[in-house]
């Protein structure tokens, strides 16, 4: 499997790149599109993120990696396999400073060509805040279809707000990647 696009590249995470994830997702930008358990709307310690990325490193969670654009990380994905491995969730993570370039969209291509060609997975899932409309953009972009929403999941600027549930078919996925290799 290849792990490099053309302007990024997916790695392991390592030690070092702990403090650097933990530190762009306590942006108070990142408030609730974090990708971590527990995740609100309000502010989150380094020390507490720190805590729930190194869980990601556990297997049974899934995979969890960086995302690089030469030297620089620019973001993290994961595939997350805490309901089942034949329909994973999957977070895109770009840092803010490195949003609206591509890079999560091409960290999203390689990560969606693994999880259908690598993996058993016949579906993938991802999920965002329905205020997320960048978010939504974003899934769809990569050819994710709305697949329904939990109401009242959180709220933000004291307004309730849906979390908006995208899935991806295998079978999707591989029409969709025959028909650009054309």
């Amino acid at each position: 499997m290849e792990w490099i696009g053309g302007t990024v590249g997916l790695r392991a995470i390592e030690e070092d790149d702990l403090d650097v994830i933990a530190a762009y997702l306590s942006d108070p930008l990142m408030a609730g599109l974090r990708g971590v358990d527990g995740d609100r709307n309000g502010p989150m310690s380094r020390s507490d993120l720190r805590k729930r990325i190194e869980d990601w490193a556990r297997p049974q969670h899934g995979l969890a990696l960086a995302v690089d654009r030469g030297e620089v990380m620019v973001g993290h994905v994961r595939i997350d396999l805490w309901w089942d491995a034949l329909c994973p969730h999957l977070d895109i993570v770009v840092a803010p400073d490195h949003r609206r370039r591509g890079y999560g969209s091409e960290a999203g291509r390689i990560l969606l060509k693994y999880v259908f060609t690598e993996t058993i997975a016949h579906t993938a899932q991802m999920r965002t805040p329905d205020w997320n409309l960048a978010g939504i953009e974003f899934a769809r972009t990569l050819g994710f279809l709305e697949a329904g929403s939990a109401r009242r999941t959180g709220v933000r600027d004291g307004a309730y707000h849906d979390d908006i549930f995208f899935d991806q078919l295998r079978i999707e996925w591989e029409e969709r990647h025959r028909a650009d290799s054309r």
